[in-house]
This record gives C-alpha cells, structure tokens and sequence, in this order.
C-alpha cells in the first residue's frame, strides 16, 4: 500500500483560515484529506487533458464523496496547472434550463454572469464565448470544464454544449469536459450512441473516457485516509500530535486503528464488509473522536494534578458510530449497493 505522504505528486490538501486563526481545523471542520482515489482521479484528469481527450465522464455510486473530490482537485489544479488552463467547477441541478438559462446558469457559476431579463438566448451565450475565449488566452488556450451533478444533463444541454465547444474551437481554445456523477451517465452514452449522427457527436466530444470514482471500501483505504491526519500539519504539528501528544510521543499513529475501526464497523453493524461509503462520513467521527477525546479533555484537579484522555480506545470508536448513526447509514448503503 502506498503511503499517503498528503505531498503526492507535490499536491498539498490545505485547511483554509477562518476569522480567528487559531482555531484548529479540525474544530471548523474546514479541512480536507486526501485519499487515493482523489490522486488517482487527479493523475487520470491530467493525463486526459495532455493527451487531447475533449471530455471524459466520472463516474461513481451516489454517496461515495464524488463532489468532495472534485472540490479539491479544482484547488489542485489551480495550484499545479493555472499556466496551462483555466479550470471551472460548476454544480448542476435538477432544474431543467432552456437554451438561455443553461447559458446564463454557467455564467453566473464562473463569474461572468451578464445582467439583462431581456437578453435573448444567444446574446446571453455569446457573452460567455467572450469571456472563456478571453479566459482561455491568459490560460494557454484550454478551458477546463467539470460539471458535477452531470446526469441531470438533457440532450438541449449537450446541444448547447456542443455549440460552446465549437465556438471556442473557432476561436483557437480547446474546451475539455468532465462530466461527474452516477452510472446513469454510461447508460445516456450507451443511448447517443444508438441514437444517430448528433447522438455520435455528443459522445465523441464529451464522453470519449470514463473514470470510475470510487469511495472509501475496505481496510487499506481507511489505512490511508487516517495516515493523512498522521501527516498534515497545522502549526508545526501533525493533526493526531495535537490531540493526543502522550500518545504520538509514544509512536501511537491514528493509522494503527484501521483495524480496529473496521471491526468496529462490521460488529455494530453485522455486515461481512465494509460498503463502499463516502469520506465524508467518515471525517465526522475522527473529528468527533478527536475532538471528544483528544486535547480539550485535559482536566486540573484541585492539588494542580493535570490529567488528559490518553488514546482513542475501542469502546469509543463504537460510541461515536451509534452517536453519529453511523451504522445505520452504512447498513442502507449496504442495501443500496445489492439492489
């Protein structure tokens, strides 16, 4: 197994500062982890775009964390790749758009909305041209679009999509699109591909690769998930050193109870194996278990004895997943995942 550095490839997952400072992020909980589906996902994003693809789809089960990978693989490559391309994550949603509003809804998401009700459709589309054209020219020429959510995609949109790719081409900007969301997304290219000339063309420039984006799904993934709070830092010490430093100066790692959090997992919820379940999940019971346990619960008695919760125990990481019903939600994705 590799060994989560959270410097892979040079990439670096930061906390962003909130109003005081000081404050840990595991407290605000804004913070993110990196596992290896969101380095592999990212390796197979860069390589689509060097090679020439003009749009891929990723792909995943409901609820594995698609959309909290994408969100920080938007700040890595902005981070790595700003010279090479301009990068846009924009969520879709379940509101189907005419011509006009699919048009304005993407300009409003990369910040180049243009106001004016009486604006018809294609003045509204060709303002966006601009923009990305412009965009794309301070950008090496290559507009990257990640579209979450994309199987609320109907065919008026991959039209419009289509028209925007072809403009831009005109223009010398290469348009790439990854289109993120569940398997419905492999049954609507299996449908274009059936459906004619214009199905063909939607799925030559939209949907030439495919990715599938999984989450968190056995005991090596959670190895890696928790060595990353073994590693990242914030003020000079590692995530687990700052809440438990008896423990860490001991050579206690949060990475050694992967084992036992899997055991957990399975006896409170009776399951053979883990179901394949979102980070997000996840993160609420270390911060929980970090937070309950870990530094703030150093107490001073009244002779100045001071007296601080060791180490995470096996009875508290079952407390936290019956707290936070855990093994509940994991029992339903277990369900979702046989039907």
């Amino acid at each position: 197994m590799k060994e989560n550095s959270n410097t892979d490839q040079g990439l670096v997952c930061k906390q962003n500062k909130g109003p005081v400072a000081d404050i840990h992020p595991i407290k605000t909980g804004n913070y993110t982890i990196p596992t290896d589906e969101m380095f592999s996902l990212y390796e197979y994003m860069c390589t689509a775009i060097d090679i020439g693809f003009d749009g891929s789809i990723i792909y995943g089960n409901a609820y594995t964390g698609k959309s909290y990978a994408i969100r920080q693989l938007t700040t890595w490559f902005e981070e790595k790749r700003n010279q090479k391309h301009a990068i846009y994550r924009i969520s879709l949603s379940n509101k189907i758009y005419s011509y006009k509003e699919f048009f304005q809804y993407i300009s409003e998401q990369i910040g180049c909305a243009v106001e004016g009700r009486r604006l018809d459709g294609d003045r509204v589309a060709e303002h966006l041209i601009n923009a990305l054209i412009f965009y794309g020219h301070m950008h090496g020429d290559k507009i990257v679009l990640i579209l979450d959510e994309a199987e609320t995609l109907q065919i008026t949109h991959y039209k419009s999509l289509k028209y925007l790719f072809n403009r831009l081409s005109d223009a010398d900007i290469k348009l790439v699109t990854f289109l993120v969301g569940t398997e419905a997304l492999l049954n609507s290219r299996e449908v274009f591909v059936r459906s004619g000339s214009i199905g063909e063309q939607i799925t030559r420039r939209f949907m030439q690769g495919e990715h599938h984006f999984h989450g968190i799904t056995d005991t090596n993934k959670l190895q890696y998930i928790l060595n990353g709070y073994d590693k990242q830092t914030y003020n000079g010490q590692t995530y687990t050193q700052y809440f438990f430093p008896k423990a860490w100066e001991r050579g206690c790692r949060l990475s050694d109870l992967s084992e036992v959090m899997t055991d957990t997992i399975l006896k409170k919820t009776g399951l053979d194996k883990l179901p394949e379940f979102p980070m997000g999940y996840f993160t609420k019971m270390i911060n929980a278990l970090f937070i309950t346990f870990g530094r703030d619960t150093e107490k001073t008695d009244n002779y100045g004895k001071t007296s601080r919760k060791d180490w995470i125990t096996y009875e508290e990481i079952e407390k936290m997943i019956s707290m936070l019903n855990l093994d509940s939600k994991l029992i339903e994705l277990s369900a979702k995942g046989k039907q």
